[in-house]
């Protein structure tokens, strides 16, 4: 049973299962792999690893995955999301382990995209972390290139090992798109109000005026009373400001779709 699925350009991506340990020796158990995490583990840690990401698609519907390359089958990376406990707060987390041979060639980055595009679309999550080890300069710039921002550092334990790590942290773009989209209606809603507004002050006024002797015989009107012409000019006001504000929206959706 598959709980969840990736898709990229240059791999297949398949949950892990209890017969694939050897195939997690060129990357788990490799120095050069595992540099950066704090050495190659076990084959004892494999496996408790392995048993706990078993247990994670079971309890939570996600974790770690075999990346393959689609041309050769070959285990590429490790990668996928995991809920993370950080403090009170449980953090949705991407993560890529790229074996050593693949990396420089966009391996991660592809990776790192590919658990995100997931993360909002199928899991409408509001935000993914990733947590990089500070010496991992390499692993910073795939965060980074894939539109995640460092936000702060912290002590991140991963396999069993514990270190300073910088939390790099990226919000679903289409709840950004959801608040500009309110955003623009309240705007609209504030303009209509203040129309109707002023055609109410205009009237009052105009009432006002004629209540109290402001015209003359059959209506003529004196020559002194200059609010409705004030009234009128607030109005117009109102309306070219509003023009002004839907050429600008319209301009600025033109430049968008470029």
């Amino acid at each position: 049973m598959q709980f969840y699925e990736l898709n990229s350009s240059r791999m297949n991506y398949r949950e892990l299962s209890a017969d694939d340990l050897d195939l997690l020796a060129p990357l788990l158990r490799s120095e050069e792999t595992m540099q950066t995490l704090g050495g190659a583990l076990s084959y004892e840690q494999t496996l408790d690893w392995l048993v706990d990401t078993l247990r994670r698609y079971q309890a939570e519907g996600c974790g770690w995955l075999l990346a393959l390359d689609k041309p050769t089958g070959v285990p590429a990376a490790l990668c996928g999301l995991t809920y993370e406990q950080v403090g009170a707060e449980r953090v949705l987390t991407a993560n890529c382990i790229v074996r050593h041979e693949l990396r420089g060639i966009g391996v991660g980055r592809e990776c790192i995209a590919a658990c995100l595009l997931y993360a909002f679309e199928s899991m409408h999550a509001d935000e993914v972390s990733a947590f990089v080890q500070k010496d991992d300069l390499a692993g910073l710039h795939t965060a980074v290139a894939c539109c995640m921002q460092p936000t702060e550092k912290v002590s991140h334990t991963a396999f069993g090992k514990t270190a300073p790590c910088v939390r790099c942290v990226v919000r679903n773009p289409h709840l950004a798109e959801k608040a500009e989209s309110e955003n623009e209606l309240s705007e609209d809603k504030k303009s209509t109000e203040t129309l109707v507004s002023v055609l109410f002050c205009y009237h009052f006024v105009r009432y006002a005026l004629f209540s109290n002797g402001a015209c003359g015989l059959h209506g003529a009107p004196r020559s002194y009373p200059k609010a409705p012409s004030l009234a009128l000019r607030a109005i117009h006001l109102v309306l070219r400001l509003r023009r002004v504000n839907r050429m600008c929206s319209s301009t600025e959706s033109g430049i968008a779709q470029r």
